[in-house]
């Protein structure tokens, strides 16, 4: 429910403004190319709202240390979704970060 609401959070967000998805922890592993696919209740499965979200040019980023710890390589992630960067993630927030946790 957790993963599925702050995806849909994102896409209502990302309707009027810019919006990144920075996932850690055990969220990297729903964002791999064989992982299950997440479905819950009324809300759009992960793997539909991640590439709905991609299409919207929301970018969708992996941190590097949790995919490690998970033991899991940037190779295995889906097509959409990618290794979050240091640059990338703090030129998109301008230094600021905002969030929404789930």
């Amino acid at each position: 429910h957790r993963a599925l609401m702050a995806l849909q959070m994102a896409a209502l967000i990302s309707d009027s403004l810019d919006v990144a998805v920075y996932c850690d922890i055990d969220a990297v592993h729903w964002l791999t190319k064989d992982a299950a696919d997440l479905e819950f209740s009324h809300f759009p499965s992960a793997q539909t709202q991640i590439k709905m979200l991609h299409e919207r040019g929301v970018p969708i980023m992996a941190c590097p240390g949790c995919l490690k710890a998970a033991g899991l390589t940037p190779e295995q992630l889906m097509p959409e979704v990618m290794v979050a960067d240091k640059a990338v993630f703090f030129g998109f927030t301008k230094g600021r970060i905002l969030s929404i946790d789930y």
